[in-house]
């Protein structure tokens, strides 16, 4: 190694199988090139493999304890993060800087986080994040070749667009998504979720995130889906909501207050990789 490379510490976390490198900026220096970093430690076959990169940085005020900014693979910005925000507070609690709550203010909205349980030896938790308000927006029609899609679009600080189906193949997903969430109705593009009901309970879902391709969960994607669900009659407000991703269940309750996201958060290994000029 020489004097112009130095290795950056990480932590490789995951919510429900939505995996991200984080770097801990209250340790570590962090280079400017962040948007490249993303790319080179998301990518599954050179790099460490992720859905995108995180970096924790010390509030600069008081109304929070951390500040949270992603990157997804390709290295655009993200807004927010539903699964990121549950690792960062598992993160936070490991590292004794917080205890039972955490504030994450991420570049959309602040969010309290609160510690469900947590083991130290495992490097596992489960948390339960304050979301906010969903805002539900105009449903688009969307024709793509021969097929009109019903897309309900939600913002949860970030945009998705909902669409109901009974076909929840790869081949629909990968086909589909990728379309209508680079469509030119969607300027800034959008996270797009296919939905199937099981019943009033329970929604099955798969998601297709702008940046980043599919992923096993989306948590921004799952508030998101079960406000549409409450909005269109689908489910019911006030009640929790089982959505099923690829990765695992997060438990989603509506209220009038907001809407909570509940599930795991996981320490997967850390380690260290080596930059170069070019990476700084």
């Amino acid at each position: 190694m020489t004097k112009d490379t130095f290795n950056l510490p990480f932590v490789k976390m995951h919510g429900a199988g939505n995996d991200y490198v984080f770097v801990d900026g209250f340790e570590s220096d962090v280079p400017a090139a962040l948007g490249e970093l993303a790319r080179r430690v998301s990518n599954r076959y050179t790099g460490i493999g992720s859905d995108g990169l995180i970096v924790m940085f010390p509030c600069r005020e008081n109304d929070c304890d951390v500040r949270m900014q992603m990157w997804n693979a390709d290295g655009t910005r993200g807004d927010i993060c539903g699964n990121g925000i549950r690792c960062v507070a598992l993160w936070m609690s490991l590292t004794d800087r917080t205890a039972q709550k955490c504030r994450i203010r991420t570049d959309a909205r602040l969010v309290t986080v609160n510690q469900l349980d947590l083991c130290r030896r495992s490097g596992r938790g489960s948390f339960a994040a304050m979301m906010g308000q969903a805002q539900i927006r105009d449903r688009l029609q969307i024709t793509l070749s021969d097929q009109t899609y019903d897309c309900q679009q939600v913002s949860m600080g970030n945009p998705h667009a909902v669409i109901w189906t009974d076909d929840l193949s790869t081949a629909h997903v990968h086909s589909v998504g990728p379309q209508i969430a680079e469509h030119q109705l969607f300027p800034d593009g959008t996270n797009v979720e296919f939905v199937r009901r099981i019943d009033a309970g329970t929604l099955d879902v798969r998601v297709w995130e702008r940046g980043s391709g599919e992923t096993q969960a989306c948590g921004s994607g799952a508030c998101a889906v079960a406000a549409a669900a409450v909005a269109s009659g689908h489910c019911e407000t006030d009640a929790p909501i089982g959505v099923r991703l690829p990765g695992g269940t997060l438990t989603i309750h509506t209220s009038a207050e907001g809407i909570t996201m509940s599930g795991p958060a996981e320490v997967s290994f850390t380690g260290s990789i080596l930059l170069r000029p070019l990476d700084r």
